[in-house]
């Protein structure tokens, strides 16, 4: 038997609840009284996204990206300007003026 635990307070006393309006099913912690579904959709878009990189790594045109992976090209060129944009990493440096006080 599978036992399913809460995200939250790792609980095993969950109840069926509802299901959302993409049809995954909810449940509702007894313990925490946290309500949500156990599997999530991060890691779906986590490995869409490394496919998207590494297809565009290896010099498909967004259209051919598009195609493969059923996305739309804005979607594919959201996801490239995420993973490309070197101002992501240094945030906190962005539109401030070098400090040269010795």
């Amino acid at each position: 038997m599978i036992a399913w635990q809460c995200r939250r307070c790792g609980s095993v006393n969950l109840q069926r609840n509802e299901h959302t309006a993409y049809g995954q099913q909810t449940y509702h912690s007894t313990d925490c009284h946290c309500s949500g579904t156990l599997e999530t959709k991060a890691a779906e878009r986590a490995a869409q996204r490394q496919l998207v990189a590494q297809l565009h790594r290896e010099r498909l045109f967004q259209r051919a990206i598009a195609r493969i992976t059923g996305m739309s090209r804005s979607t594919i060129i959201k996801i490239l300007k995420k993973s490309l944009s070197p101002a992501r990493h240094n945030h906190h440096s962005v539109g401030r003026a070098p400090d040269f006080r010795a």
